[in-house]
């Protein structure tokens, strides 16, 4: 999702991140419609997995409404997302920075119950083990859309203070998802 509000195709586009850098608000990125047309919809069901940080906080229930209302009557809605905080191997002010942007998912839910939705909200864990070399390597390639946030000069250090702190081989920490999932009443 580029805005509050705005589509992309995810098709040959580039990662949210890197289209803040390159287009001003008013200019959508390849593959972004300026608004979602009003003939979009009613969906049997919608996913937005790891989309929801991007929209800014004051549009946030706004959207969210926006979407439950075009679902059909038992229409679903899937929110996939990070928690607040992350296990993740971070750099200080990356970690300070995600838990400052990341919406809370007991939040994005609340919002979905204030549209009509009924909500439920369950987390699932995995264990993830990535070599240190390709780890640091993903952290300086921005594989997280905070890590944008920094520019070269800085995700440098803040690589290497990772790799200060964590000297093992493999990097062994939980994956945790938040899975919000709220249905349109009126379906059978």
């Amino acid at each position: 999702m580029w805005a509050p509000g705005r589509a992309c195709s995810p098709a040959g586009s580039r990662p949210a991140a890197r289209w803040r850098r390159r287009w001003s608000a008013s200019t959508p990125p390849p593959g972004c419609s300026a608004r979602f047309p009003p003939a979009w919809g009613p969906f049997d069901a919608i996913l937005a997995k790891e989309a929801i940080h991007h929209v800014a906080a004051a549009d946030r229930d706004r959207v969210l409404a926006g979407l439950a209302a075009r679902l059909t009557p038992g229409g679903r809605l899937l929110v996939v997302m990070l928690p607040t905080r992350v296990d993740y191997p971070l750099f200080d002010a990356a970690r300070a920075l995600f838990t400052a942007r990341q919406p809370d998912p007991e939040a994005i839910a609340a919002a979905l119950r204030v549209a009509g939705l009924p909500t439920t909200v369950n987390y699932r864990e995995t264990e993830l083990r990535i070599p240190r070399e390709r780890y640091l390597a993903m952290m300086a390639g921005r594989y997280l859309s905070v890590l944008a946030a920094f520019d070269d000069a800085k995700l440098a250090a803040g690589v290497a203070e990772i790799a200060a702190r964590h000297p093992e081989p493999d990097y062994v920490f939980a994956d945790r998802f938040a899975f919000i999932r709220a249905v349109q009443p009126g379906g059978r």
